[in-house]
């Protein structure tokens, strides 16, 4: 699977492709190069444009993977306004059960496409930040970010 490393202003981070769309991206520790593609250098730079603050949204094509739950919680997450804030409740209540929080919170946790999809806007009804695979402290940073 192609995989390109490209270092962000919070750290590593590795964007794999698989059959023409990005697969995964994440926050890593370290990362060795897996053959360079188009969609991968678009996805860097794109990827380069949110951090500078002159991108609000990606467009980049996404595999599809994820039960429909989990696709319908990511799809969400992608219309959410740049800059806006929600609760997994909240989000659960939009997509129609106010009930599925804890469900929306797995679903969150399973998305594969750190930033792209923006999971990292999505917080506790309680107060703090919440969990996030790339570092609650990277998360912070994110929502310092504020832009997006």
């Amino acid at each position: 699977m192609p995989q390109k490393c490209w270092r962000s202003p919070l750290g590593w981070m590795r964007i794999e492709e698989r059959g023409g769309r990005v697969w995964s991206v994440r926050f890593v520790l370290h990362c060795d190069e897996g053959g360079d593609t188009p969609l991968l250098s678009q996805a860097a730079l794109q990827l380069e444009e949110w951090f500078a603050h002159t991108r609000q949204r990606f467009d980049l094509p996404l595999a599809q993977r994820g039960t429909p739950f989990q696709r319908r919680v990511w799809e969400a997450l992608r219309l959410l306004p740049p800059g806006q804030t929600i609760t997994y409740g909240q989000l659960a209540a939009q997509l129609g059960d106010k009930r599925k929080a804890r469900a929306v919170g797995g679903a969150v946790a399973a998305n594969p496409w750190l930033l792209l999809v923006p999971c990292h806007r999505v917080l506790p009804a309680r107060g703090g930040v919440g969990g996030y695979s790339g570092g609650t402290e990277r998360k912070r940073d994110l929502l310092r970010l504020g832009n997006m």
